[in-house]
């Protein structure tokens, strides 16, 4: 079998702000490391949210994967689905939305156990409203 087995154990919603007020990139990475860290699928776990300029930035870990050992044929299906989850994360939160079509880029990256960069997905406003075939 292969090492690495990349199923959904479990889906994790965008941060979502706490108040009816347009939240901003601070106050939404501010109120997810609140809560972290969170479990989010196989093992990986969702360690911080930050923001780089107009990007808010997750970083997701695994404490047992090593890049080295990844089957590179599964990832371009891994991504893809990464992909499509935060699409659906990132437009259906109104907070996170309201952020995009004001020019914010919503980040995930995935590291390996010694926070080697697997791959990173992102999400603009774009994204939302688009059938997903």
């Amino acid at each position: 079998g292969a090492y690495w087995q990349w199923h959904r154990t479990q889906a994790t919603p965008a941060p979502a702000a706490a108040s009816a007020a347009p939240a901003s990139l601070a106050d939404i990475a501010r109120e997810a490391n609140a809560v972290l860290p969170q479990p989010h699928a196989d093992g990986f776990v969702i360690r911080s949210v930050r923001v780089d300029g107009r990007r808010l930035v997750t970083d997701i870990a695994s404490p047992d994967i090593d890049l080295a050992k990844i089957d590179m044929a599964r990832l371009p299906q891994i991504r893809n689905q990464e992909q499509q989850d935060l699409v659906a994360a990132s437009c259906g939160d109104p907070a996170v939305l309201a952020l995009m079509h004001d020019g914010v880029t919503v980040v995930r990256r995935f590291l390996d156990m010694q926070d080697k960069l697997i791959f990173e997905i992102e999400v603009t406003s774009k994204f939302c409203g688009r059938e997903l075939l």
